[in-house]
């Protein structure tokens, strides 16, 4: 199923959007980009707010200047925020609130809360909120670990990736949280390998309680490039977990987890040079995927195409955009509003419940 659209710009930020989330409720919605600006917007307005969480930094020297990479949302209510993001190896806690201006408007105002660093080896490459709002999880391709947001000095490093997996053939992509068991996690590699630990009985997850892994019929090339997964999630009404690598989504039973139950076909192999895509870096694209509307679709991005899936049957809408730039940053709302970026600009649809009806 597929239909064309052209959407007129939610918002354009000073330069690439690099990751974006948004509060359950969709009151509010946040946003980094490359120059280390963070944005924020409620719903109910049109008004943005926006900071600099670069520390102060040379003008003649560009390299001074941070990405946002990844952002995560500590807790929230209509009228403040606590927002954890990452810049390179360190993350800012930042927390955000109401303030009324001259023209009796609110308005939305930040201050940095906390810096935590000297930790990561490598950029980092995701930030994980615990339910009970005490503990976070980060990961870079190397290293994962447990944070306390009651004490920033205390941070454990739960996983080593130089001593469990050897030699190292593969890297971390993206560690996260169970969304309702507080000691459940998953991390995930470069060969397509799923992980799963359990907090309660170990917190050096030297060994992980179980592996996830698809053995493919198919022989490529550029195997780690094509199996690699750029994103997963735990679903929130089932017991599953949802990943995206470059060509495929897949879905896993955490009941039955010998191989995937439902795999669906993003991006089509038929017309592509693994070569061209290899020396373009086309395929190093790390595209997120999205559980949403009560776990009943996911929603992942493409080449200027956003792709919802229906989790029982595997059928696919694909909504079209007047572009062939990456869509690689997406979130939802429990409401199953979909913000997404193309570049610097970001746009926002309404995905409905009865699409496949």
């Amino acid at each position: 199923m597929q239909e064309e659209d052209k959407h007129e710009t939610f918002y354009t930020a000073e330069t690439k959007i690099n990751t974006i989330k948004c509060t359950p409720s969709g009151e509010l919605v946040f946003f980094g980009d490359a120059n280390g600006n963070l944005y924020t917007k409620r719903k109910s307005s049109s008004n943005y707010s926006f900071f600099q969480c670069n520390p102060e930094h040379d003008i003649d020297i560009p390299l001074s200047i941070q990405s946002i990479n990844k952002l995560e949302i500590e807790r929230s209510s209509e009228s403040r925020a606590a927002i954890l993001l990452s810049m390179d190896k360190s993350i800012e806690i930042w927390k955000l609130f109401q303030q009324p201006n001259a023209s009796n408007q609110s308005k939305i105002v930040g201050k940095q809360d906390k810096i935590l660093a000297g930790v990561h080896e490598c950029t980092i490459n995701s930030l994980s909120m615990c339910q009970n709002q005490k503990h976070f999880i980060s990961s870079d391709d190397l290293n994962v670990f447990l944070w306390d947001l009651n004490r920033a000095d205390s941070v454990f490093h739960i996983i080593d990736h130089k001593e469990t997996v050897k030699p190292i053939t593969e890297v971390i992509t993206c560690a996260k949280y169970h969304p309702h068991n507080t000691h459940e996690i998953m991390w995930t590699s470069t060969n397509g390998s799923i992980r799963l630990g359990d907090l309660r009985s170990r917190v050096i997850m030297d060994k992980p309680t179980h592996v996830l892994k698809y053995e493919s019929s198919k022989s490529w090339y550029y195997e780690e490039l094509v199996v690699s997964i750029s994103s997963a999630e735990f679903c929130k009404a089932h017991e599953s977990i949802v990943a995206r690598d470059y060509f495929t989504v897949k879905y896993w039973d955490l009941r039955n987890s010998s191989s995937p139950y439902l795999i669906a076909d993003i991006i089509e192999d038929q017309n592509l040079s693994m070569s061209d895509l290899y020396q373009t870096q086309a395929i190093c694209a790390e595209f997120e995927i999205k559980d949403c509307l009560n776990s009943e679709y996911s929603i992942t991005g493409g080449y200027g195409e956003v792709f919802i899936i229906h989790r029982t049957t595997g059928e696919i809408y694909k909504q079209s955009f007047d572009t062939n730039q990456e869509i690689l940053h997406l979130d939802t709302t429990e409401q199953g509003d979909i913000t997404f970026a193309i570049s610097e600009c970001l746009y926002n649809v309404q995905l409905s419940p009865n699409l496949f009806n």
